[in-house]
């Protein structure tokens, strides 16, 4: 469970079975991240003194991935090597991979913005998102066509970017992992899709009206925020 991956050409990764291992400031240590919209989970143990912290978070504002280290080093503080000064502050030396939208704080631990920022549509409320997304009859057209929403958005909660590309009317939603999903007009600024993942978005303009983000509405939440990048 601890013994580190292989590629098939030889090359050692640091995740094992269904565990990172590595080293933080010197010391062997074994970590595995979770989280989604609305919560965050770590556990991260140092073997060789016997040491482990586990991080539950019922909120996504907070770096609860970065914490376990934070709580950890103090007990630690005669064994592990000097921080460096960049890294006093678990939330300094932010870096994000440009692909998946994941943050990473420089000692290859997950980090978090400590807040993002709170959108509602500027219309009226979608149905509950286990409902039917079919478009109804009555509904009117999405104001704006799919070609101005094309573009890259970024979630800072669930710290990952799609990217929307326009498809005649339709526009398609791709992800660096999960499959690509179609998304129908369904009203004014409100395109539905078939993935539970990706039940539907509702499109925010700005007070200029340029398109500013979307919120995302799945099975398990609503109103997750992407922001235009």
């Amino acid at each position: 469970m601890f013994e580190p991956g292989r590629l098939e050409t030889g090359e050692e990764i640091s995740y094992a079975s269904g565990l990172f291992i590595g080293e933080q400031r010197g010391l062997p240590t074994v970590w595995h991240p979770g989280g989604d919209s609305g919560f965050r989970a770590s556990v991260q143990c140092y073997p060789e003194q016997g040491l482990g912290v586990v991080v539950l978070a019922n909120r996504s504002d907070i770096n609860a991935w970065a914490m376990p280290r934070v709580i950890a080093h103090p007990y630690l503080e005669d064994l592990v090597n000097p921080a460096p000064a960049e890294d006093d502050d678990p939330q300094t030396n932010i870096q994000t991979d440009e692909q998946t939208g994941v943050q990473t704080d420089g000692q290859g631990t997950a980090a978090l913005p400590q807040t993002h920022p709170e959108r509602t549509p500027q219309h009226e409320s979608s149905p509950h998102p286990e409902q039917s997304t079919d478009p109804q009859p009555d509904q009117k057209a999405p104001t704006g066509s799919p070609a101005e929403f094309a573009g890259r958005y970024r979630s800072a909660e669930l710290e990952t970017v799609y990217e929307l590309r326009a498809q005649g009317e339709l526009i398609r939603a791709v992800h660096f992992r999960n499959e690509p999903v179609e998304l129908k007009p369904l009203r004014e600024g409100v395109y539905g899709g078939g993935a539970w993942y990706f039940l539907e978005i509702e499109m925010v303009r700005g007070a200029d009206g340029a398109v500013e983000g979307f919120l995302l509405h799945n099975s398990r939440a609503r109103n997750i925020w992407f922001a235009r990048e």
